[in-house]
């Protein structure tokens, strides 16, 4: 009888580690969700203020679309290393732990 118990023990804890390491990662993203967003959020309205600032000639010589690729590339540009500062920190920690 104390032969099974060992092996069921490991999977129990497996099972459990795997649903702690599930939750960590989405408490994560709850939390750096916020920070995010608003990292966006600003890029965005400084993006839009600076097409605003820009001369009248500019719009009228209709050189918009130069403007059109880094504005769209801005947001999601940002979720990238977002992501790999979170992926970075979470190496680092592991690291420091073992």
């Amino acid at each position: 009888m104390p032969i099974l118990v060992v092996p069921v023990v490991l999977i129990i804890g497996y099972g459990l580690v795997r649903v702690a390491s599930s939750a960590t990662t989405e408490i994560r993203d709850m939390i750096f969700a916020k920070v995010q967003e608003r990292a966006l959020r600003l890029i965005s309205v400084s993006v839009l203020k600076h097409l605003h600032d820009l001369s009248l000639r500019f719009h009228l010589e209709r050189q918009r679309a130069a403007c059109r690729a880094p504005s769209n590339a801005g947001p999601e540009s940002i979720d990238i290393p977002a992501h790999l500062c979170s992926s970075a920190s979470r190496r680092s920690f592991s690291n420091s732990c073992s």
